[in-house]
């Protein structure tokens, strides 16, 4: 892994090696940083000479090369920075070190200042691979991929949203005009004992994007939004509590929604208000109302709909809509 210097045998008792983490060219190179005992005037080549900081990596002197795919481990520690991406940076790998527990990014400095704390920032980002991190106290996103960014995965990471006592929203991952981004088992959870503002994960203007066997702890105020998006996939999910488990509000093109576990939903588990979607094969359990469509020409089948406290399914309007071999349980 370490430039064969040192090559650890497993990554978190799953991948083997660093080409399972990423699919990266045989040139690539792999760098460290150690929050606790790294030194920013090292080669951050070796597990010894670790980096201290992750903004060592893309400083002026850029030695994290762009586009070659290279790969930065973060030791654990608690990083109080925010690591920000853009176009001239394509094709990097960020996960925490192996055999390590997660890495953590908290978005806040030292001194207590909340100002603009965004954990990632990827500003028209290409070929970014994020594994492992944990992302907390994020007053406005925990990761934010806007501006054209395309090519971005982000999976296995644990995110924090802040709990009702914040004086900001946050979101876990926020998907803005971007394109081509999945986002894979993941687990979001509030802060504290409040109920966090915010959605998990936020899709807006953007397309081609797969949210898939994340899991949304309860009391997350809607763990999926997703507004204006053209093929969104959203599958084998778990969302638990909160107000609503996914608003669908008015997409470019089909989202396809199916094999999702909804529980315990205050208002909705999914409020359909969009057109020409196709929901399939979800459970939902002990939601108030289960399904509330207001869009036109939605294929919503074989769903398993179970003690519902008000609703199974409710239509306010719209047209067109196909509702068939559901099954409703009181």
């Amino acid at each position: 892994m370490f430039n064969d210097r040192v090559i650890p045998t497993t990554v978190f008792g799953v991948f083997l090696g660093a080409a399972a983490l990423f699919s990266a060219p045989a040139h690539s190179t792999s760098y460290c940083v150690d929050g606790d005992s790294g030194d920013n005037a090292a080669s951050g080549l070796y597990p010894s000479e670790c980096w201290q900081t992750v903004s060592r990596a893309f400083d002026e002197s850029m030695a994290v090369s762009m586009g070659s795919y290279d790969s930065l481990y973060l030791k654990e520690y608690v990083y109080h920075e925010t690591i920000a991406l853009d176009s001239s940076m394509p094709g990097i790998s960020i996960a925490t070190y192996p055999g390590d527990s997660p890495a953590t990014i908290y978005c806040d400095n030292e001194d207590g200042d909340t100002n603009g704390s965004i954990g990632v920032n990827l500003v028209g980002a290409n070929g970014v691979f994020m594994h492992n991190l944990r992302i907390v106290n994020c007053q406005a996103m925990a990761v934010w991929v806007n501006s054209g960014s395309e090519d971005i995965q982000i999976q296995y990471c644990e995110m924090e949203l802040p709990g009702d006592d914040s004086p900001r929203v946050g979101y876990g991952v926020n998907v803005d005009s971007s394109s081509d981004v999945t986002i894979f088992r993941n687990e979001f959870q509030r802060e504290g004992s409040s109920e966090a503002l915010g959605q998990a994960m936020y899709t807006v203007n953007s397309s081609d994007v797969r949210l898939r066997e994340n899991t949304v702890h309860d009391n997350i105020l809607f763990s999926v939004w997703q507004e204006g998006c053209r093929y969104i996939y959203i599958e084998g999910n778990y969302f638990s509590g909160g107000h609503t488990g996914v608003v669908l509000d008015g997409g470019r093109g089909p989202t396809y929604l199916r094999d999702n576990f909804f529980e315990g939903q205050t208002t909705w588990g999914l409020d359909l208000y969009s057109d020409n979607n196709v929901v399939r094969d979800n459970i939902f359990f002990e939601c108030s109302t289960a399904i509330a469509i207001n869009g036109n020409g939605n294929a919503v089948t074989g769903n398993d709909i179970r003690e519902s406290l008000v609703n199974g399914i409710v239509m306010d309007y719209g047209s067109a809509n196909q509702l068939i071999d559901n099954q409703v349980f009181e």
